[in-house]
């Protein structure tokens, strides 16, 4: 009995599913190119002088620890993320050895504005993670961003050996625009968490004498961490009059009322008698099987973790 024609579109739709989940079907993968130096400059964005500059600091740089850190440009990563192609370019090279896994990739895509420090085991010392991703803050994307690719490539790949060598002096962190001022803040958010509890509790469970005793007693608090966290006079002023209209304030409200009559009467679990009791909380990797060679550069089967960091431009 010939099939139906609802039958034959089922499983035609069903085979194009499986054909657009299955992994590495219907993506394009760029390929790994050749390495056929410390500087592979696919993308064409880097002039002669600086290939050779760069050459001549990465071969320095081998001779006296080793290390062996090359630069890549693609033209396109072809829609795979730049940090599954940096770890695949990574461990087909080999950069570094197999005793030490001491190598490092700086991979630059300008097509996808997208730029990563690939950093071999063994070097995750030397150039951790915040590292790197300083590196490519600070010292490449400005450049990057002015169309400077030379620039970039080099003030980068410097900065690199740079960290390896201990010379490099990263920036300071730009988390914060005043770094020693927010651990005094974090440690005043602390300082005022604990009373802050007290004030829940007190509004909840606490009624009578015990209760201005509580105000106080907490008051003395928040006056020392409201002048400490916004270090000002006024700014303590503000966190005081918002403690006390959170403490008097709070117990008139309906459902607060509510609540504290079912506390009282025992309904709520982990109160008793009006008091607060507790209750019963991959890498992957691959050595390549080649060598370092006097005629010309190769890896030496170092392998890598995913290790480094990404930016864009």
């Amino acid at each position: 009995m010939p099939s139906k024609p609802s039958t034959r579109l089922g499983l035609l739709l069903l085979v194009g599913l499986l054909v657009l989940i299955r992994p590495g079907v219907g993506v394009a993968q760029p390929t790994v190119p050749s390495l056929t130096g410390r500087v592979v400059d696919d993308a064409d964005i880097l002039s002669s002088t600086t290939e050779r500059t760069l050459t001549a600091l990465l071969a320095a740089h081998e001779d006296s620890t080793s290390n062996q850190v090359a630069v890549l440009t693609v033209s396109s990563l072809e829609g795979q993320p730049i940090e599954s192609y940096s770890l695949d370019v990574a461990e087909t090279w080999g950069l570094g050895t197999a005793e030490r896994d001491n190598g490092v990739l700086f991979l630059v895509a300008p097509t996808e504005r997208e730029l990563r420090i690939e950093v071999g085991l063994g070097l995750e010392g030397p150039l951790p993670d915040v590292t790197a991703s300083r590196i490519i803050r600070h010292e490449v994307v400005p450049h990057f961003r002015e169309g400077n690719y030379d620039a970039g490539v080099l003030a980068g790949t410097r900065a690199v050996v740079g960290a390896l060598e201990g010379t490099y002096a990263p920036p300071v962190s730009d988390y914060s625009p005043t770094p020693d001022r927010f651990p005094m803040m974090l440690f005043g958010l602390l300082f005022m968490s604990v009373p802050s509890l007290f004030v829940i509790l007190s509004v909840l469970t606490v009624d009578g004498p015990m209760r201005w005793f509580m105000y106080f007693f907490l008051f003395a608090f928040f006056a020392v961490g409201g002048g400490f966290v916004t270090g000002s006079f006024w700014g303590a002023v503000i966190v005081l009059a918002l403690y006390t209209i959170v403490y008097w304030g709070a117990a008139r409200l309906p459902f607060v009322k509510r609540l504290r009559k079912k506390i009282e009467a025992g309904e709520v679990k982990g109160f008793r008698g009006g008091s607060f009791s507790s209750g019963s909380s991959g890498s992957s990797s691959w050595s390549s099987g080649s060598s370092f060679s006097s005629s010309s550069f190769s890896g030496g089967g170092g392998s890598f973790g995913g290790g480094g960091a990404s930016g864009s431009w």
